[in-house]
């Protein structure tokens, strides 16, 4: 038994997604290449070198590696994952709204 289900007194369906250049409809780029490697290795000193459990591990800035504990990732009293959202004010979410607003004659200028 988990430990969701001995506090709630239920199961819970985890699904799996991955995100990344099949979400884009696209083939890889060089970047999706070297993301994926740097997980990895960060995986394998997580886990061998530094002997961490309970841990996520993310990049940031030029794929530098974090392990964020799952402690902080977690909400204690419902023990479901933390919903993170994104300020669509910020460059991330413009960038990701890119392909969105480009047609077949050119990109397409937003004011604000």
């Amino acid at each position: 038994m988990t430990a969701y289900e001995t506090r709630m007194g239920r199961k819970r369906k985890i699904t799996g997604i991955q995100l990344g250049y099949e979400s884009r409809c696209a083939k890889p780029q060089a970047f999706d290449v070297m993301l994926g490697s740097q997980l990895g290795v960060g995986a394998f000193r997580a886990l061998v070198e530094k002997g961490y459990n309970g841990v996520m591990v993310s990049v940031s800035g030029q794929l530098d590696l974090h392990y964020v504990p799952f402690t902080e990732l977690i909400d204690p009293q419902t023990l479901v994952t933390v919903v993170r959202y994104i300020d669509p004010n910020k460059d991330f979410h413009k960038l990701a709204r890119f392909p969105e607003s480009y047609s077949a004659t050119g990109p397409r200028l937003e004011t604000e």
